[in-house]
């Protein structure tokens, strides 16, 4: 008898459905943790009443059950296979909604201009022991409702995946795949760096850290009938919400820290702030001449007022909302 080990599991994605995946349409993953789990709701059915004769304990009913929740989590890493690709790229195809990945070999960009579909690409995700010849598992028509990049002075910029998928089957024999666990470009995030403008003001600015956190605000839907057992059917994207915060020490100087605090706090207040003080960010983790580097380009941010952090050296903790429209859409940028 043997136990299962979380460090033996090999993910496995494809963008096709698992009749059709093949080493073409999937990638073996290495991720930092993951999990997935799926849950029921119970209805329990009683009468309330008093009789000697009576059953008092309900009859429990399984009403519905929900999707199956994923999360990976992957270290940023560009990979230089002839163009540069990040190794997560299915990830960022399903998380964008549709597959229009542009690479060269020096840059390799994820544009959300192509994002506005009702419906996210779905993935198949095997979850694999080769070692166990059964318990292993895959997650069908899988979409990544979310993706959180933090990053932090002192660590490896990383990306958590969050998603969920309409069921899972046992599955003991993943298909052929194209390795993806050998990239080695690992993003140091002490020099990561941001450039804005704002009011006509460039900034360049270091970072001690942040987060940018991409969210699909998805629902999933399913066909509720009398005496039967709702389960997920399909699923729609909602308002695609992109939210973060960037960490920095405060410094005086012409367009430094405290300046940039300034403004914000003196314009938020005025009715159309909204309108007028939109920022064009560049976000570079790892530095804006360094590689191998990741860029989110942001062209509409609504900086909100900042939080400070009065530790023996001053920090300074900007809130940020982006906004997209025709013409102007977010877009996330390796090179290598």
């Amino acid at each position: 008898m043997a136990v299962y080990l979380k460090r033996n599991t090999d993910i496995y994605i494809s963008t096709e459905a698992f009749g059709s995946a093949n080493a073409s349409n999937t990638v073996k993953l290495r991720v930092k943790d993951f999990s997935y789990n799926q849950n029921s709701n119970v209805t329990g059915v009683g009468r309330n009443t008093l009789d000697p004769t009576q059953r008092r304990t309900p009859v429990p009913h399984i009403s519905a059950v929900a999707p199956v929740t994923f999360t990976l989590v992957t270290y940023v890493l560009p990979l230089v296979d002839t163009n540069v690709t990040s190794p997560e790229e299915y990830l960022w195809v399903s998380l964008m909604g549709e597959n229009t990945l542009s690479s060269s070999p020096t840059s390799s960009t994820i544009d959300f201009a192509n994002g506005n579909v009702a419906e996210l690409q779905n993935l198949t995700i095997w979850f694999d022991q080769s070692t166990q010849s059964e318990g292993n598992y895959r997650l069908n028509n899988a979409v990544v409702d979310s993706a959180e990049v933090t990053f932090d002075i002192n660590g490896l910029a990383e990306i958590k995946w969050s998603g969920r998928a309409l069921n899972m089957t046992e599955d003991n024999a993943p298909p052929l795949s194209t390795d993806r666990t050998t990239a080695l470009s690992y993003i140091k995030n002490r020099p990561s760096t941001i450039t804005m403008n704002m009011d006509s003001v460039n900034y360049t600015l270091a970072l001690t850290g942040g987060s940018i956190k991409f969210d699909n605000k998805n629902t999933y839907y399913g066909r509720n009938k009398i005496g039967k057992t709702s389960v997920p059917v399909g699923h729609y994207t909602g308002n695609r919400e992109v939210t973060g915060t960037l960490d920095f020490y405060m410094k005086s100087g012409i367009s430094e820290t405290v300046d940039l605090f300034n403004v914000i706090r003196t314009t938020a207040s005025n009715d159309d702030y909204e309108d007028t003080h939109g920022a064009l960010i560049n976000i570079d983790i790892g530095g804006i001449t360094k590689t191998p580097r990741i860029r989110f380009t942001l062209p509409q941010a609504l900086l909100e007022i900042p939080r400070q952090d009065f530790g023996e050296v001053y920090k300074l903790s900007v809130p940020f909302r982006a906004k997209e429209q025709i013409g102007s859409y977010n877009t996330v940028t390796y090179t290598a």
